[in-house]
């Protein structure tokens, strides 16, 4: 899944995670469009593996704390900021959160929008 990224951030300082921490996507309604799986028959997200945290000030000199993935193969660290599909952080030995009713319930959601987008366009081209 492609995160968005942040690259206007400075980073300030560096925090190791905990092995498993994880950061939480819901897969993409696109999923489950183009593959044809039943969202009900599938875990409906994804994780990634958070190597560190970093607290970074933006060009607007808002101060927050981000979560730094690797980059693939090529071990590079990239910043990543939450996008309409993600759900949060999974923290290790802490309250197991319901990420499966939590992605379906974020799908839901942007279906909703994109609808009522869809009937503003509509609606203002008559």
């Amino acid at each position: 899944m492609k995160q968005k990224e942040i690259t206007d951030a400075h980073i300030l300082q560096i925090m190791p995670a905990l092995p498993g921490c994880e950061a939480v996507w819901a897969d993409p309604i696109e999923t489950y469009e183009v593959e044809e799986i039943a969202e009900e028959d599938d875990q409906g997200y994804n994780t990634e593996p958070i190597v560190c945290w970093a607290l970074v000030e933006t060009k607007y000199e808002r101060r927050c704390v981000v979560a730094l993935l690797a980059n693939g193969p090529s071990s590079e660290l990239k910043l990543i900021d939450d996008d309409e599909y993600f759900l949060g952080y999974s923290i290790p030995h802490t309250e197991a959160h319901e990420w499966k009713d939590a992605a379906s319930f974020r799908r839901k959601m942007i279906r909703e929008q994109e609808e009522k987008d869809k009937q503003k366009r509509q609606t203002s081209k008559k």
